[in-house]
């Protein structure tokens, strides 16, 4: 087989990615990556919509990615939309916006599918070995827990309880309030329910963290411990026990001193308290000894698949 360019979107609650890889054989090589902070989500999606100002940023980020692959020899593009637009009622209408201004048709794909795409990102990234491990996935919209080893998923299940719906409920205050700390726990306890006969099922030990959190919370550890990151690294660090350090920074200061701590990403500076509360719940409720980070997910997961099982063809002019 010659070489193929393919591109594969991702259009998030938060964000939408754009990932450009080359396929020879069996085998595949990311040569571009960006991510575009469209908010989608943002003022409407616990109402079930995508409000104007976001429909608009959304369209503005597809005509840049457009651009950019229009600037490579891509043979073929795999778009899929998550939790907001699966959730909101003109999320269909959005995509149709989308392919009537760019040609670009997107698959809206269920939890279900997004999770085991994560995993299968994941097992790229990072050697699980036999042993079952938890890998999450914290989204704007949707969180994915999967319990897996390096050959196989033994439970996943996708919740609606992502960031920006997080956000919109209890980050009330600036810092985030003890209240809406006690109350955001009591709404995980109920939510993430599901989750404990299976964790006291498998008992895994470590906890895999992937997508823009963990990866923002490994900087801001390199930062700190004066470990030298390295771009676009499949194994992010980041230690169980100086989670915790960090995490108290996060939910003790308002925006302006969190966009001031060294490696905090613009990008996530609003929702991170509530991802990392969530993160928090998991760690001290569930007995985990270790914490991994990363950098591959669902975008990785889905160009697996494709090397794997689908033939590329080209793009009609």
């Amino acid at each position: 087989m010659k070489d193929s360019h393919i591109a594969i979107l991702d259009l998030g609650t938060n964000t939408f990615h754009l990932l450009i890889a080359v396929i020879h054989d069996d085998q595949f090589r990311i040569i571009h990556r960006k991510k575009f902070d469209v908010k989608l989500g943002e003022g409407g999606i616990n109402r079930r919509f995508i409000t104007d100002e976001a429909w608009q940023r959304g369209i503005t980020a597809i005509r840049e990615i457009k651009e950019l692959i229009s600037s490579y020899h891509v043979m073929e593009i795999r778009s899929i939309a998550t939790s907001a637009i699966r959730n909101a009622k003109n999320g269909s209408s959005f995509l149709e916006a989308i392919q009537l201004e760019t040609g670009i048709k997107t698959s809206i794909i269920d939890g279900n599918l997004e999770a085991e795409y994560i995993y299968y990102g994941v097992r790229q990234a990072i050697t699980i070995g036999t042993k079952p491990v938890l890998i999450m996935d914290i989204g704007g919209g949707s969180v994915e827990f999967i319990i897996a080893n390096q050959r196989e998923i033994f439970w996943k299940k996708s919740f609606e309880i992502g960031a920006q719906r997080l956000y919109d409920l209890f980050h009330r205050h600036d810092p985030v309030s003890p209240e809406d700390i006690l109350n955001l726990k009591s709404y995980l306890e109920l939510a993430l329910h599901p989750l404990v006969p299976v964790l006291n099922k498998f008992r895994p030990d470590t906890l895999i963290g992937c997508s823009g959190t963990f990866e923002t919370l490994s900087s801001i550890y390199c930062m700190r411990n004066s470990i030298r990151q390295i771009k676009y690294k499949k194994e992010v660090p980041i230690d169980k026990e100086a989670f915790f350090p960090i995490h108290y920074e996060l939910v003790t200061k308002n925006k302006t001193e969190r966009l001031a701590i060294p490696g905090m990403s613009p990008m996530r500076v609003d929702m991170i308290s509530m991802s990392s509360l969530l993160i928090h719940y998991m760690l001290t409720k569930f007995s985990f000894l270790h914490l991994k980070g990363s950098s591959y997910s669902l975008k990785e997961g889905l160009l697996s698949e494709i090397v794997d099982h689908v033939q590329i063809v080209e793009l009609s002019a």
